[in-house]
């Protein structure tokens, strides 16, 4: 990441793997490996890079945007 890198985190097989896509996401987050920005950024990339048609990813990059804006919020407002 720090070099530039496109990076997306993924899940296909959650049987197998024990874990779900949020459970890797809040692992990176509770080890300390990426800051909430940085799985923002992730989670964006995703998003970029799936076969979604344009105006789908248009949609979901606002979603994700506004959620990850309300995170923010709610970590303020809790001190």
């Amino acid at each position: 990441l720090d070099q530039g890198i496109v990076v997306s985190v993924g899940q296909d097989m959650p049987a197998l793997y024990e874990t779900t896509l949020d459970n890797a996401y809040l692992k990176l987050f509770d080890a300390g490996a990426l800051t909430q920005d940085s799985l923002e950024d992730i989670a964006l990339n995703a998003v970029r890079g799936s076969f979604l048609e344009e105006d789908a990813k248009t949609a979901m990059i606002e979603e994700f945007k506004a959620a990850y804006a309300a995170l923010r919020e709610q970590e303020m407002a809790n001190g």
